[in-house]
C-alpha cells in the first residue's frame, strides 16, 4: 500500500485495475490500466491527493489523474480484470439490438463502493491505493 505522503513512487508499466466513484452519477467506474507512476501530492486546497500517471489497456498514449473532490473515491489493486462493478443503472428493456436503462444518481453518496472493497478483500487483492469516503 503506498503511504499517504507527498510522494511518487515509479512503477514501469505494471498492469493495476484502478476501481472509481463518480461523484456527479454516483457510478464505479473500471479502468485495466499499465501504471507508469502512482502517488500524493498537494493539490488546490487538498493537502495530499492521489495522483497517477498511466496508459490505457490496448493503448499507447499516457495521460495523469489526480483524484480530489470533497468525497473521493478510488481503489488501486495489482493485476487485471478481478471484478467488475454491478451495473446500477435500472434496465427498462432489453433486447438483441440494445438496452434502454435508467441512471440511478447517488450525487456524493459513496456507500455502494464499500461492497466492492470488501469482495476484493475475499478474493486476496493486493491494494496499492484504498482511499474512499463514507
Amino acid at each position: 500500500m503506498i503511504k499517504k505522503e507527498n510522494k511518487i513512487e515509479n512503477f514501469d508499466g505494471e498492469k493495476v485495475t484502478v476501481y472509481l466513484k463518480s461523484e456527479f452519477t454516483g457510478e464505479i467506474h473500471k479502468r485495466e490500466i499499465k501504471l507508469f507512476s502512482l502517488g500524493y501530492k498537494e493539490y488546490a486546497q487538498y493537502p495530499s491527493v492521489p495522483v497517477y500517471t498511466y496508459v490505457l489497456k490496448g493503448k499507447r498514449k499516457r495521460y495523469q489523474h489526480t483524484i480530489s473532490g470533497f468525497k473521493s473515491c478510488i481503489v488501486i489493486i495489482k493485476g487485471w480484470d478481478k471484478l467488475n462493478p454491478e451495473n446500477q443503472n435500472e434496465i427498462i428493456s432489453s433486447d438483441e439490438i440494445a438496452t434502454v436503462s435508467k441512471i440511478k444518481c447517488n450525487i456524493g453518496n459513496p456507500q455502494k463502493f464499500e461492497p466492492l472493497v470488501k469482495k476484493l478483500e475475499e478474493l486476496n487483492s493486493e491494494f496499492l491505493i484504498k482511499e474512499f469516503n463514507d
